[in-house]
């Protein structure tokens, strides 16, 4: 959508919230779903959807419940009241979400950081039926395990479905899904050996082709876990090095505290990031501070300029440390 269409939609959304009376549930979510898929957060209209959507929310169709819990959480809402209401609504039509309706649902609720656990058990359960079928595309079973991975929900079984149909579709997977799968089992400490050696496979075949925060994920996803398959490590190394100049500080620090984890010592890499960081090294957050010192100090390589620039960033971070 252009930008000079914005104000015509943004009219338009005017015009919708002063006909919801005359809406039906579908046309409610729909509304929804549009202003998060423009990202416009104006506040009056959403409040007046989300009473529409509140106010009906037995006659919701199972569609309607997962685009309206979607739509509010690309728009951060945080509409708990609406969330709370959906959770419930959305238990007993679980069946009839389908794949991506059971993944939007999962995505939403992770993305506010609320975890209704009936919910969350039911969606596994009908994940489980549909798992086995390959009825889920690669970004749907992606954005399934970086849901239950950002709540710590924990459940084997659901982990060893998601996994078996990752590694069954790695070959028709986007380098994203297959990134933040990884990262998602390593959160929650899952290792599935088939899996990660259809990503390691994957990552030589495509290296060239992953973006800087994919190349930084899989580092460490594979660190954390305590895998270090040379033939991965030798082409997140290529990669890194070639688009280093792109990279961001969340970059820089998850890849040298990965090489540190692995005990790799890469000089060409590590001297080439601390380059990097001091672009941007006041835009450095505490945690980041904290793993790129402990990284350099682990492989012991001291860059006196970047050390220097961290110190300085440190004392002026110094109150997130009491």
């Amino acid at each position: 959508m252009r930008n000079m269409d914005r104000p015509l939609i943004g009219m338009l959304s005017d015009i919708a919230v002063l006909k919801l009376s005359d809406f039906t549930t579908q046309n409610v979510s729909n509304v929804s779903w549009a202003l998060a898929r423009l990202n416009l957060r104006a506040a009056p209209q959403l409040d007046a959807l989300s009473n529409a959507a509140m106010d009906r929310i037995g006659d919701l169709s199972a569609q309607d419940l997962c685009s309206t819990a979607w739509a509010n959480a690309t728009l951060e809402t945080k509409n708990h009241d609406l969330m709370d209401a959906i959770a419930g609504a959305a238990m007993r039509k679980i069946p009839q979400c389908g794949p991506q309706g059971l993944a939007n649902l999962a995505w939403a609720y992770a993305t506010l950081l609320k975890y209704p656990a009936p919910l969350f058990g039911a969606i596994a359960a009908e994940a489980l039926v549909l798992l086995p079928r390959f009825a889920f595309k690669t970004q749907e079973q992606a954005n399934l395990a970086w849901a239950v991975a950002k709540l710590q929900h924990v459940d084997r079984v659901l982990l060893d479905a998601v996994a078996a149909a990752s590694t069954a579709k790695i070959s028709v997977a986007q380098n994203q899904d297959i990134s933040s799968t990884t990262w998602s089992f390593a959160k929650l400490l899952y290792v599935h050996e088939p899996f990660l050696d259809a990503v390691v496979r994957a990552v030589v075949q495509r290296s060239a082709r992953f973006i800087p925060q994919e190349v930084s994920n899989l580092a460490w996803a594979f660190a954390t876990m305590l895998r270090a398959p040379e033939p991965l490590v030798d082409a997140l190394t290529a990669a890194s090095l070639a688009q280093i100049s792109e990279w961001k500080p969340q970059e820089c620090s998850n890849t040298s505290w990965a090489y540190a984890k692995w005990s790799i010592v890469h000089r060409p890499l590590f001297d080439a990031m601390a380059e990097r960081s001091l672009d941007f090294i006041s835009e450095y957050t505490t945690q980041e501070i904290v793993n790129t010192s402990w990284a350099y100090a682990q492989v012991m390589i001291m860059h006196r300029p970047m050390m220097d620039a961290l110190s300085s960033r440190m004392q002026q971070r110094v109150g997130d440390f009491t």
